[in-house]
């Protein structure tokens, strides 16, 4: 008579955290979540993460985290061995998106008050940027949300930053401060005296 063994495949995923696994920024540390499910009576010996263009490359770790290289597509492949030598791969693919860049147009300077309309020249890379948010120190008006909020004026004398954050529409944020981009001289008191 023919004995039947019952067979428990093993079953393994790789999902990251909070995202799905093909939204990801370059430059997000992005932890690998170990799905794998092990049959009752089994244990698993050793995991065994292959990952593309990453550092690391390699691990034995249950959910490592990894630093991708660059943006690109890039496959990951988890091998999981019970102690038995019983042992399932699955390989995924994750994306990882370019980082926009944020710019600023030119600034200006002249005598108070200095108006400046100012410019989003920022670029998306991958997707459209979709959200901006623009801080102006002692300026009117001192914040804004719109890609290009127009003219800003200064009162007072002085120098003065102004900064951009972006998001766009693959979830990437990028950000850009200029410290002396706007410099307010002050005005001569004409004055004089008959005698």
């Amino acid at each position: 008579s023919r004995r039947r063994h019952t067979r428990y495949p093993l079953v393994t995923g790789v999902q990251t955290c909070a995202l799905p696994i093909s939204d990801h920024c370059f430059g997000d540390s992005v932890q690998l979540s170990n799905a794998t499910v092990v049959p009752p009576g089994e244990t698993v010996d050793h995991y065994q993460w292959t990952i593309q263009e990453s550092d690391p490359s390699v691990s034995n770790a249950t959910s490592p985290y990894v630093n991708f290289l660059g943006p690109g597509q890039y496959d990951i492949q988890l091998t999981a061995v019970t102690e038995n030598g019983c042992r399932d791969s699955v390989t995924r693919s994750v994306h990882v998106f370019q980082l926009p860049v944020a710019a600023i147009s030119p600034g200006d300077s002249g005598c108070v008050p200095v108006c400046h309309t100012f410019s989003d020249l920022s670029v998306a890379n991958e997707g459209t940027l979709e959200q901006w948010s623009w801080n102006f120190p002692g300026g009117d008006p001192a914040a804004s949300s719109d890609q290009n909020p127009g003219e800003v004026c200064y009162d007072a004398p002085g120098v003065y930053p102004v900064s951009l954050d972006i998001v766009s529409s693959t979830g990437c944020k990028a950000s850009i401060t200029v410290d002396s981009l706007i410099r307010g001289y002050a005005l001569p008191v004409a004055d004089f005296a008959v005698s």
